[in-house]
């Protein structure tokens, strides 16, 4: 583990320097671990991928103290043989192979690592997979946790709960898009994403989600507490919906009658890691 000054009232800790899921959850426990610990003048923790950033009250107390207690917490959650992690299961519904993302694609052909083939066609040839169905089989086939949240708001990253030999892995655009669809869900590296609003982006474009990551406004059930749908420690469930599915969801997002379909679940972290697609199988059921 090693540690970073990030500005004067900050702090970055790295607790491995490669990103894997059995990293990422430790992550997620370490940063549940010191919120729960309730530390004189330690403001807020983020976790990514590998990493936390802890930001504290320079007035309350220093970096060299809140390194000491970080440390302090991380070895007790690291000797944690029996680790159980609550996460909120999504369920998101996503219209894949949309002719949204498609036009999108067609637009920005130059930044494509083979223009003459789709993003979900790319997709499965660099995982060696049949074809785009079984692309999207294995991209909604299993969970995925949010491994870090808010590159901008409402946006997140995302391991997916496998075992690394089926782990997907796709390259970005060779350059960015100057413009990616509102919703757009996808793929770069081992990580899903999705673009909360109309933005510059370069992942693999796969579909596009019916309801929204971020909504300021608060209209919906699912924004009430908070205007990003997705923190660090949730569960992703991606959901396959038609063209009809998906036009009967955004009405109903329209209307402010959408709510995603959710649930809470304990995760055995030890059971995870160590067999991946039980607890994957649990987790989808408990929101089917």
């Amino acid at each position: 583990m090693k540690t970073y000054a990030s500005g004067e009232d900050h702090l970055t800790v790295e607790l491995e320097p490669d990103m894997s899921l059995g990293v990422n959850l430790r992550v997620i426990r370490l940063g549940r671990a010191l919120a729960e610990r309730q530390v004189d003048g330690l403001v807020a923790c983020y976790p990514t991928n590998a990493s936390i950033q802890v930001r504290f009250d320079t007035d309350v107390v220093g970096p060299d103290e809140v390194a000491r207690v970080v440390e302090e917490v991380a070895q007790v959650v690291d000797q944690e043989d029996s680790a159980t992690l609550r996460a909120r299961v999504v369920a998101i519904p996503v219209w894949f192979d949309d002719p949204v993302t498609r036009a999108c694609q067609e637009e920005f052909s130059t930044s494509r690592h083979d223009p003459t083939v789709d993003d979900l066609t790319f997709c499965a040839r660099v995982n060696g997979l049949s074809g785009k169905q079984e692309m999207i089989d294995r991209y909604a086939g299993a969970p995925w946790i949010v491994s870090a949240a808010g590159f901008y708001p409402g946006s997140f990253e995302g391991f997916q709960l496998v075992e690394p030999s089926r782990q997907l892995m796709t390259p970005k655009y060779l350059s960015p898009r100057l413009h990616t669809p509102e919703r757009t869900v996808g793929q770069a590296g081992c990580f899903a994403g999705a673009y909360p609003y109309a933005s510059a982006g370069g992942y693999q474009m796969l579909g596009r989600a019916a309801g929204p990551f971020y909504r300021p406004a608060g209209d919906l059930h699912d924004f009430r507490e908070s205007p990003a749908l997705l923190k660090a420690g949730d569960l992703m469930v991606f959901q396959q919906v038609d063209e009809a599915e998906f036009g009967a969801l955004e009405r109903q997002v329209d209307d402010a009658s959408f709510r995603f379909r959710t649930a809470e679940v304990e995760l055995p972290v030890g059971e995870l890691l160590r067999d991946p697609a039980r607890v994957a199988a649990q987790v989808r059921r408990s929101v089917e």
